[in-house]
């Protein structure tokens, strides 16, 4: 007995410890019916069993059992323990012959059985071993109690247990004949020491549970270990629990007998006897789970009250532990949907039990290591090669245990699966197959017996098969095995079906369907896994598959059982031979039948006709031995070794055959060289004119792809899944065979860019993600600016697939997943649409989803439209592949598609597959008419595309070599090329042995030709050994490897491929071909020619012809030392400082040749965006240095550029001078125009030399004396001019200010006055206005207010005061006075002696003074004679005359041309009048910076000039003026209007600039990631704001904020995320949904009106926000 100072040793120290407790002693240890046994109860019954035991066989006995679980039995085992013996259950439904064995190898001492037991007491008798006999009425608990418990006190005597010494004796399940079968012996530590550690675990899996008395509900027999170590040791005795029989023993005699089957005897116990501890196999949890879901039936019991209580019931089990087999997946989800706590437990007898253990859960996740029972283990994996590798070193493979404590071998079998070191260490091999992740989860892949091994290297698991196979109505139960069995690897896959009663009735006519039913099977297998006829054995109706207990296929027995029948050979293996000198259509086809029929196993006529190759099960070995026999029977027949995948069923083969040994001549499907090109609808030749690509390894840009082609750098490329994709590990390698893949950055989006809001950005796929940024990428590399195809027909285009994004949000965020963003951030349709949507653009907008070949074809379309449209010119072209979700990856991996290395080994003997790779690729697609009008670079030309079938194959995914070499052909006859044009083909080249051998038999049928290729072999390259196998944008991929190869002159080499490794299958010869290892040079001649090939896996074939561009014709190239104007913009302040640093590092690594081309494109090329910076620079050199000081100032950041309007500001007399046009004029013909044709219209008009003045025709004297009547003249036409060149530069003001005579202008541009009306009013008042030989006049400027002017006056003598008045009031201290001569020379004496500067002007004509009342009565008949010519104002006019503004809408006074000649001019009053009511920017038009001068003295901040001072450069002016506008007033010129107009516009050219800097931040789903609809957004939240009637309580700025917050919480703006004020709601990404939403926020809770024109794009939200203050504001007035 243990002392309570030791701890217990074995489980009966356990027990006894239990029933010798006076607290717990008197606990019920077993109940059986209506009997119970308290442990004091056991303990005394056990040991006078022990004490009779012990006189009838002695101490330390092996006592064998065979019966049923029993009370008797249970005290019959510890009995047993107590004399030191050990205890040998043996299954009681094993057969006679298998018990003979079983008792021979533990030679027991007894054997006890029931006294009804006839048989097995005969057999003892036979092997000379003691019986002893119970009978089932004398061993009730009741008469075990009044038989024993009146005994004496346990005799002292009675040795125990040794720990060391077996307790039990268990036999494995898996023995099909005494030959096989295992004994394992288990010692009382191991036993002791694994219950104690499942305790644990059971601990640890419902820590909340006291399992102290837990009740536990018994069911498996006592000969399997289950009933051991998990309910007998770890939960009754080691929690002084009660083991409660689920079902009354048959030999038990008892008044509740129950004759329900095992489930509802179960559930009854579950329900009605309070257990809470249940173990059992995966078919009792299927019963329990149909007895839950069943509708109420005599047999089930069960009434809807008590189905409910038995879920109930089940959800409050502490302990629900399936072992044996593995769960089905169904009733694991139904657990889990339940929330029923089942645990999974994986064990053997051999390891006493469960090895793993965890909740249902882990059937998907696995078991991790550290829950192992057994103390001192270490779990390790072996390879098929049989050595042992650690857990981090293989990751799939036989579960080996290493243990101390393990069991030392089987008892009297000899097994290699056990080993022991002289350390002590035992080493066991389960048999089972596990796979396991990098954390230590192992998932259990079933018993290696399950898997079929290939030689080919293919490892099937046949149970799918089975499944799918036994969905027939036709077949009972269906077994996949090898032709091997269990004996090594196989050459054939084998198949044994059992066939339902109603098809055995058929008698023979179930061969057919069932051969249809293995069709669709093998259609989808790859060849070698295929199932042929020949090895399809059909059951007699006598014959059974041999099943297990557990439900499963007793695969060691098949070999017994049928290994005779499926090793014999079927058919004539009689050879068939033919007469080759004659050859006759009808014997040949019986040949090629026969030989196929007898190779395949099939004699139906029907089938072999009808079905397909594949269909019929034929393997790459049975496609290899029949062209083989072909060839050795059909002497000079020479057929390839793939012919059976090139002829895919009976007919075809037959009479390709036929065709070679008739000779027959087959038509030339080789076109003729030089054909014309087939005609297409439009006649429009297309090219390609801008790129942009994502690509994994961060290649991004043609730099890195050129870099990553020529080094081969695949390894770089192709890297580990990372676990921040997915858990990759968990599905590797038992899901999915390979763990690197091409992957891209998915994360990280600017979505504020594309105006997306956060919440938006989160549900939008990153397929379409990508989509977005390469195409408009793509646009600037193009340099097409995105406003420029704005509501044109532009097409696009693009290529997607499935990339698991809608799985990857069910999962995160389940039914919450379907928000209002869900459809359109996941539906393929919107890949296009959306780009669309931002665009504009309203050309075909779809997507496409051929699988591999959707790039190809988006091609194809586009052309299609392009050439048969009269209103289009451009498509975008886009393929996106991304991988959120590991499905698609499994998928591939069943489909043995791809490399278990990981890479992409094309055209090698190492090709296994290819890699899968995401990335995005975008094209421009441009009418060659379009691309030469707008000066795009064209990097290739499209000659021709075809779209195609596969046609019927092997199979859906296997490709068709007639189909591909068809193909080719087409392709050639469209472009209108021979085969020897092509210079190399980029091939689909995935690395799959089969695709790489058919493909280079296409291109050999095809390009094999009677005329040699001069320009030396075909070359075949493959863009996917680097990059590895974008999917849908793989046909762009290989453009883009094709696009490189044409830049750099060279085919790069193909990665994987070395000098040795070439597939020798491969026919290179015959065209020739060359497939490169390293850079091939493309010579002479050009233009270079390639083809594009690309296959979905759907069938869907396609193919591009691609011709290099014209070489660039050497120019005299530009100056790279002439002013240019260089812009950059970008959306937000942080891009445009980025942009700025990475145009700082690419122009300093530029050609400075470049400099005006890239100035050029920065202008023409790009979009113009809010945020912008703007210089003039005269070249590269002068350019750094200007961004340098840009980027090395601390500007701080502006919300956008100034808002407002643009106003012309037109100067007066005195500005002019002679060749004042003169630069600008020479600098653009634009101008030069306009200023020459109104200057000749002036000249002829007025009799003057304005031409000769403006643009200086002769200059010689450059001090002529003034004319004020020529100067007038000149100044109006250079100023119209000016006005007319910037509006049509798409330059023009929303109001103007003219000083004096510029006046005349400001009403032209403000539509007062037309042009011819005010060139005659500037003529006819300059004539007017002449001055006067005999009266000479003047003025004069002064630096001094207008009193100070009048005083000065007053200091001259009267004469001379009297002759002089105030004519101009320019600024406080800028007065002009008009006067007499010798009255102008005195005051400028006066003033300059007092200090004042003053000076007088160029002018001979005393204006706006007395001076000129002779002109008055003409400019009055004048204004009369025009009056009928008047027209309202279109836009304001700031009058110097009045000093007021006149608005838009209102007309001139009909005397107001009389006034302005005479009145003073009231500039400084109309200056103050602006500043106070017009918020802009202001332009001085007026040849010098006089105006710009003037406004600036008045206090007006925002002018500028786009004149210098006289002697400077006009033309660096200019662009410096639009520097001016871009960079801060948001003003965009036509630029391409603008550098049209310069004399060496042909020599610029669009170059190769940065594009944009994404602002990325990281878009991934969150469990708590917000579900924005329209019902839970909170409108009511409007309150907090203040309802409308307490508005006013507001302050204007307060209730700014408030519009501003509402605002943010429609867009669901992140916390750190800014609102810029000055972008519009649409921009931001609000949609007309949100738009609702804020309308409603708004009006409920702030009763405001927000109009419905603030959703588009003219109004920015500061705006929006202004207009609703006004309102309220408004609303408080009244």
């Amino acid at each position: 007995m243990n002392s309570s100072k030791n701890p217990p040793s074995t489980l009966l120290d356990v027990f006894l410890d239990t029933a010798r407790n006076l607290d717990t002693a008197l606990r019920n240890v077993l109940e059986c019916g209506e009997h119970r046994w308290s442990y004091r109860e056991l303990d005394t019954v056990s040991s006078a069993l022990a004490q009779h035991l012990r006189y009838t066989v002695g101490l330390s006995p092996t006592v064998a059992v065979i019966s049923e679980n029993h009370p008797y039995i249970l005290a019959l085992m510890l009995a047993v323990w107590k004399l030191g013996g050990t205890f040998a259950p043996i299954d009681v439904h094993s057969p006679a012959e298998l018990v003979a064995g079983m008792l021979n190898i533990v030679s027991p001492s007894c054997l006890v059985i029931p006294s009804s037991d006839v048989t097995n007491q005969t057999l003892a008798c036979d092997l000379n071993i003691p019986v002893v006999a119970f009978h089932p009425h004398q061993s009730t608990i009741p008469e075990l109690n009044k038989k024993y418990l009146t005994d004496s006190q346990i005799s002292p005597d009675l040795p125990f247990s040794d720990p060391n010494r077996p307790a039990l004796y268990l036999f494995t399940s898996s023995a099909t004949s005494r030959s096989n079968l295992k004994c394992v012996p288990l010692t009382h530590t191991f036993i002791l020491r694994n219950s104690l550690s499942k305790r644990a675990w059971c601990k640890r899996m419902r820590p909340e549970t006291d399992f102290d008395g837990i009740r536990v509900l018994g069911w498996a027999p006592w000969s399997h270990v289950l009933a051991h170590m998990q309910d007998i040791g770890p939960l009754t005795l080691l929690n002084a629990g009660c083991y409660v029989f689920a079902t009354t023993p048959s030999t038990y005699p008892t008044e509740l007998k129950d004759d329900r089957d095992l489930i509802s005897c179960a559930a009854n116990a579950i329900m009605y006897k309070g257990v809470k501890s249940f173990a059992c196999l995966p078919f009792v949890l299927g019963g329990l789970k149909a007895l839950c879901e069943s509708e109420p039936s005599v047999k089930a019991h069960l009434q809807v009250e008590e189905r409910a209580q038995l879920l109930k019931s089940l959800q409050h089990m502490e302990i629900l532990e399936c072992g044996g087999a593995m769960l089905e997946a169904s009733v694991a989800s139904w657990a889990i949907e339940n929330c029923i706590p089942i645990s999974i437990g994986i064990g053997m007898t051999e390891t006493g039990g469960a090895l793993f253990a965890g909740p249902v859960q882990a059937i998907k996740t696995g078991f991790s290591s550290e829950d192992k029972f057994i103390e001192d283990a270490t779990y390790l994996l072996v390879k098929d090669d049989h050595e042992s590798h650690a857990e981090e070193d293989i990751n799939e493979g036989e579960l080996v245990v290493k243990s101390k404590m393990l069991p030392r071998g089987y008892l009297g079998y000899s097994d290699p699966s056990f080993s022991v070191d002289d350390a002590g260490w035992v080493t066991f091999r389960t048999g089972d197959r596990y796979s396991v992740t990098p954390d230590g989860k192992f998932s259990w892949l079933g018993r290696n017996t399950d898997f079929i091994q290939m030689t080919s290297g293919e490892t099937l698991d046949p149970r799918p098969i089975e499944s799918s196979l036994c969905e027939s109505s036709l077949i009972s139960r269906a077994c996949v095995i090898g032709d091997k069995f269990l004996n090594g690897p196989a050459a054939a896959v084998c198949a044994i079906i059992e066939l339902e009663p109603t098809a055995v009735e058929k008698g023979q006519a179930h061969s057919r369907e069932i051969a249809r039913v293995f069709a669709p099977i093998n259609r989808d297998l790859p060849p070698p896994l295929r199932i042929a006829w020949s090895h399809v054995l059909v059951l007699q109706p006598s014959e059974k598959i041999p099943m297990t207990k557990k439900g499963t296929i007793f695969r060691k027995k098949i070999e017994q059982v049928f290994g005779s029948a499926l090793g014999g050979s079927s058919g004539d293996n009689s050879q068939a031979t033919a007469d080759a000198g004659v050859v006759r259509r009808d014997e040949l086809s019986n040949t090629v039948k026969h030989i196929i029929s007898r190779v395949l196993g099939v004699s139906d006529d029907e089938l072999l006709w009808t079905l397909s190759f594949a269909e019929l099960g034929m393997t790459s070995a049975l496609a290899t031995r029949i062209a083989n026999e072909l060839n050795e029977v059909l002497v000079g027949v020479n057929l390839p070794i793939n012919a059976c995948y090139i002829h895919v069923d009976l007919p075809s083969l037959s009479n390709a055959v036929y065709a070679k040994l008739a000779h027959l001549k087959l038509p030339d499907r080789t076109p003729e060289p030089r054909q014309a090109p087939v005609e297409n609808s439009g006649g429009k030749e297309i090219v390609v004119v801008g790129q942009a690509f994502r690509l994994p390894g961060s290649i991004n840009d043609v730099a890195s792809l050129r870099d990553a082609f020529l080094a081969r750098q695949a390894s770089s490329i192709i890297t580990e899944i990372p676990s921040d994709r997915w858990d990759h590990a968990s599905f590797y390698p038992k899901d999915i065979r390979f763990n690197k893949a091409g992957l891209v950055d998915i994360a990280n989006y600017d979505h504020s860019f594309f105006g997306l809001t956060a919440t938006e950005a989160l549900y939008l796929s990153p397929t379409m993600r990508l989509a977005l940024e390469v195409s408009f990428e793509a646009l600037e590399n193009a340099n097409i600016p995105v406003s420029q195809l704005k509501g044109s027909q532009t097409a696009v285009y693009v290529a997607t697939t499935d990339d698991g994004f809608e799985t990857l949000l069910n999962a995160e965020a389940g039914y919450d997943a379907y928000t209002r963003f869900y459809g359109t951030g996941r539906a393929a349709s919107t890949a296009s649409g959306r780009i669309s949507c931002l665009l504009d653009v309203h050309g075909p907008s779809i997507t496409v989803d051929t699988a591999c070949s959707g790039g190809a074809v988006c091609i194809d379309q586009a052309i299609d439209y392009l050439q048969s449209s009269s209103a289009a010119d451009t498509a975008i072209i886009c393929a996106s592949n991304t991988h959120c979700w590991p499905g698609s990856f499994r998928f591939l991996s069943a489909q043995g598609m791809v490399s278990p290395g990981g890479r992409c080994a094309t055209f090698t003997t190492d090709a296994d597959g290819y890699v899968p790779s995401e990335g995005a690729v975008a094209f421009i697609l441009k009418t060659r008419e379009a691309a030469m009008r707008d000066k795009d670079t064209i990097l290739a030309t499209i000659k021709a595309t075809q779209i195609s079938h596969n046609g019927r194959s092997q199979g859906l995914v296997a490709p068709n070599v007639n189909s591909q070499a068809d193909l080719h052909r087409s392709l050639l006859q469209k472009a209108g090329l021979s085969p020897a044009d092509i210079r190399f083909i980029e091939a689909h080249g995935t690395g799959t042995s089969l695709g790489d051998l058919s493909e280079i038999q296409a291109i050999n049928d095809a390009y094999t030709s009677s005329q040699p290729r001069t320009t030396g072999p075909l070359i075949v390259s493959a863009s996917k050994t680097v990059i590895g196998h974008t999917e849908p944008a793989g046909p762009l991929v290989g453009m883009l490897s094709v696009l490189n190869s044409f830049k750099e002159g060279a085919v790069p080499g193909l990665a994987h491929l070395t000098a040795d490794n070439l597939n020798p299958s491969l026919d290179c010869s015959s065209v020739p071909l060359l497939i490169p290892y390293q850079p091939v040079h493309l010579a002479a001649p050009k233009p270079h020619r390639a083809a594009v090939r690309s296959y979905g896996f759907s069938g869907t074939l396609g193919g591009i012809v691609l011709e290099a561009p014209d070489e660039e014709r050497l120019e005299e190239e530009l100056p790279n030392d002439k002013p240019m104007l260089f812009v950059v913009s970008a959306k937000t302040h942080t891009a445009l400082i980025e942009y700025l640093g990475r145009y700082l590092e690419f122009l300093l690594q530029a050609n400075p040749q470049d400099f005006c081309d890239i100035c050029y494109t920065s202008c023409v090329g790009r979009e113009h965006y809010r945020y912008r910076y703007a210089c003039v620079a005269n070249d590269m050199e002068d350019l750094i240095g200007q961004l340098q000081k840009r980027l090395g100032s601390k500007v701080p950041p502006k919300p956008s550029y100034k808002r407002g309007a643009l106003a012309f500001a037109f100067s007066g007399q005195g500005t002019q001078f002679r060749g004042m046009a003169t630069e600008l004029a020479k600098a653009y013909s634009g101008f030069r125009k306009i200023v020459s044709d109104l200057a000749k219209r002036a000249s002829e008009l007025s009799g003057h030399a304005i031409d000769r003045f403006l643009l200086a025709y002769d200059i010689g004297a450059e001090n002529v004396a003034p004319d004020s009547e020529a100067d007038q003249i000149c100044i109006f036409v250079y100023q119209c001019s000016v006005l007319r060149w910037l509006q049509t530069m798409g330059i023009r003001p929303s109001a103007v200010i003219g000083h004096s005579l510029g006046e005349i202008s400001a009403s032209v541009a403000a539509g007062a006055l037309s042009l011819d009306s005010a060139l005659d009013l500037v003529i006819s008042r300059a004539r007017l206005l002449r001055s006067s030989a005999s009266a000479p006049a003047g003025m004069a400027a002064m630096s001094a207010s207008q009193d100070e002017v009048v005083e000065l006056i007053g200091k001259l003598d009267l004469d001379k005061a009297n002759s002089l008045s105030v004519s101009v009031i320019n600024g406080p201290q800028n007065t002009v006075v008009s006067g007499s001569s010798a009255a102008i020379e005195s005051i400028v004496a006066l003033a300059k002696g007092r200090k004042i500067k003053a000076s007088a002007l160029n002018i001979n004509q005393a204006f706006h003074s007395p001076y000129v009342d002779s002109a008055v009565p003409g400019l009055r008949a004048w204004s009369e004679k025009h009056i009928s010519s008047a027209r309202p104002l279109q836009i304001p006019l700031y009058s110097t005359l009045l000093g007021a503004q006149i608005s838009e809408g209102e007309m001139l006074n009909p005397d107001h041309w009389v006034d302005h000649a005479r009145k003073p001019v009231q500039f400084a009053q109309a200056a103050t009048t602006m500043k106070e009511s017009f918020t802009g920017v202001i332009i001085d038009i007026g040849p010098q910076v006089v105006a710009w001068s003037l406004l600036l003295s008045n206090g007006l901040t925002s002018v500028t000039a786009l004149a210098a001072k006289r002697g400077r450069s006009q033309q660096v002016a200019f662009l410096s003026a639009l520097a001016d506008l871009y960079q801060d007033y948001g003003v965009v010129p036509d630029f391409v209007g603008l550098y049209a107009q310069q004399e060496d516009a042909s020599r610029l050219k669009k170059t190769d600039i940065l594009t944009y800097p994404f602002q990325r931040g990281e878009e991934t789903l969150s469990s708590g990631s917000s579900t924005p609809t329209l019902e839970n957004t909170d409108l009511d939240s409007g309150k907090e704001l203040l309802m409308g009637p307490t508005r006013g309580l507001l302050r204007a700025d307060d209730l700014r904020d408030s519009i501003v917050s509402s605002v943010k919480d429609v867009l669901e703006l992140k916390s750190n995320e800014d609102l810029d004020l000055s972008e519009s709601l649409n921009a931001l990404g609000m949609d007309s949904i949100m738009f609702a939403q804020l309308r409603k926020r708004i009006g409920e809770g702030l009763g405001l009106n927000v109009p419905m024109v603030f959703l588009s794009d003219a109004f920015s939200i500061g705006e929006m926000v202004s207009n609703l203050v006004e309102q309220a504001e408004a609303s408080e007035d009244n």
